[in-house]
């Protein structure tokens, strides 16, 4: 309700006497006059107010109200209809929904009524059917009504009768939107695109159309410019604007991606996703400090938010700043102990400071939570194995690879895990494997080389030796040093070999 509204209505007229061009005393007055179910004196001043602001929503919203309750049930109908497709956002629905049509119908109507664009409303408006209707209009309405019902409990059925609907009524902008938004619900975006299109063809000032179509196209650029040109039409869908700047971030056009999520007001329910967004851009153009300005400005108005912490923890940890990190993991944890990155990361914080107890719990926590994520498997294995739990290893990455059968990391881990427990036929299945799978690393060849020591292949002893100490030159002293390789550090080719790379 409008705080001029509530004033007496001779302070009220006073003061639009005074400012005969403020729309929002205008406005008021209308409000004033509904309240009193006089109509006809609402609908001269919507009028009015309509002419002095002749894009402003509110105005047009009324207007269409006061016309259905004088009568002019089919202008206003339409009208409304039209105020509900190329006004989206979510602020000028809500006052349509709590505030103006209950001081109309005497009650709030529910949301799905403006999905629906006031599907099934209608026949319950004030006149009986007595109000200037058309024929046809009647016949489109109605068949509309049936169709729309139709929608929610047999979606199928719902799009047959929209699309027999069309046939009969093809310039319905309604019926075509809504068959659009049916066909993106049962993922016939093709079909759904061509429908938007008619509607924005029909209709050049339909945001919900430019919305829709753009999260469906498949070119980011042509997103980008369906979603600028919605919010020309309707510029407080704040939704839009988001996403207009997540389709700016996907393109690589941070700057312009971070002008327009600021542009969201302090007060919208989504302002902490854009800040999260903002951060995100910050990170994508290498900016780590912008992007932990931005996520403790999100925490900072969300402390609940645990996704966020959880970023702001990686972010921190990405600069250094490893004891802030682990203080924002430890909120994340306690906002939702179910992440199963937080704990993953939280772990790898502790084991790069060298405190193996904490690291161990919480990757193992970690791998609680998620038994298939690969690369907590390996960090949690590689530790056991650093701490002298070589069995407990391998019982984790076994799991592991059968989860991720085609993961080289695992399969090259196993293989050195095995050679360490000389069980040599499991050891060379595994590494041999990681080679397939594309590890080319001297590490790798050098664990083949000392397998085949071990099995007495001094060919195939040599032939991995030379590929370790031909990527790196340490792996030559390494042999000539190393006590599994003793049976040959006195032959002549491996000497040859080791007296080539000095």
């Amino acid at each position: 309700m409008s705080y001029y509204a509530k004033l007496p209505f001779d302070e009220l007229i006073a003061l639009v006497t005074k400012h005969p061009e403020d729309v929002e005393l205008r406005l008021a007055v209308v409000e004033y006059f509904v309240r009193f179910s006089k109509y006809e004196e609402a609908l001269l001043e919507a009028v009015r107010a309509e002419e002095i602001a002749p894009d402003d929503p509110d105005a047009k919203l009324w207007k269409a109200m006061c016309l259905i309750y004088t009568g002019e049930m089919e202008q206003g109908y339409l009208l409304l209809q039209r105020m509900i497709r190329n006004n989206p956002c979510s602020d000028f629905q809500r006052r349509l929904v709590t505030e103006v049509v209950p001081l109309f119908v005497g009650e709030s109507i529910t949301s799905e009524y403006v999905e629906g664009f006031f599907a099934g409303w209608f026949a319950g408006l004030p006149g009986d059917g007595q109000g200037k209707v058309t024929d046809a209009f009647t016949k489109c309405n109605s068949s509309f009504l049936q169709a729309v019902n139709h929608v929610s409990h047999n979606p199928q059925q719902g799009i047959e009768d929209l699309e027999k609907h069309m046939e009969l009524f093809p310039d319905d902008v309604n019926a075509k939107l809504y068959l659009a938004i049916a066909y993106c619900d049962v993922n016939r975006t093709a079909d759904a695109a061509q429908r938007y299109r008619e509607v924005i063809d029909q209709d050049s000032e339909c945001a919900t159309a430019y919305f829709d179509l753009a999260a469906i196209v498949t070119k980011p650029e042509e997103a980008v410019e369906l979603t600028r040109r919605g919010l020309r039409c309707c510029p407080f869908a704040t939704h839009a604007r988001y996403n207009l700047g997540v389709f700016l971030i996907q393109q690589g056009q941070q700057r312009d991606a971070r002008r327009e999520l600021s542009r969201i007001p302090a007060d919208s329910p989504i302002y902490v996703e854009g800040l999260i967004a903002t951060a995100l851009s910050w990170e994508e153009g290498g900016d780590l400090e912008g992007a932990v300005n931005a996520l403790e400005k999100a925490v900072l108005r969300q402390p609940e938010r645990a996704d966020a912490r959880a970023k702001l923890g990686k972010l921190l940890s990405d600069c250094g700043r490893n004891q802030e990190a682990l203080s924002e993991f430890d909120r994340a944890i306690q906002a939702n102990p179910n992440m199963f990155s937080v704990w993953a990361n939280k772990g790898l914080l502790h084991l790069k400071a060298g405190e193996y107890q904490p690291a161990l719990d919480a990757l193992q926590k970690s791998l609680e939570l998620n038994p298939q994520c690969e690369d907590v498997a390996i960090n949690l294995a590689v530790l056991l194995a650093e701490i002298g739990s070589l069995e407990k290893a391998i019982e984790i990455l076994e799991e592991a690879i059968h989860f991720h059968p085609m993961n080289a990391a695992i399969c090259q881990n196993l293989g050195a895990f095995y050679c360490h427990t000389e069980e040599l036929d499991q050891a060379l299945f595994y590494t041999d494997r990681a080679i397939e799978l594309g590890i080319d690393s001297p590490a790798i060849f050098w664990n083949m080389a000392s397998i085949y020591c071990i099995k007495d292949k001094r060919e195939l002893c040599l032939d991995y030796l030379a590929r370790a100490i031909d990527r790196d030159r340490s792996y030559a002293n390494r042999f000539l040093k190393n006590e599994d390789f003793r049976k040959y550090q006195a032959d002549p080719e491996f000497i040859a070999l080791t007296d080539e790379m000095d």
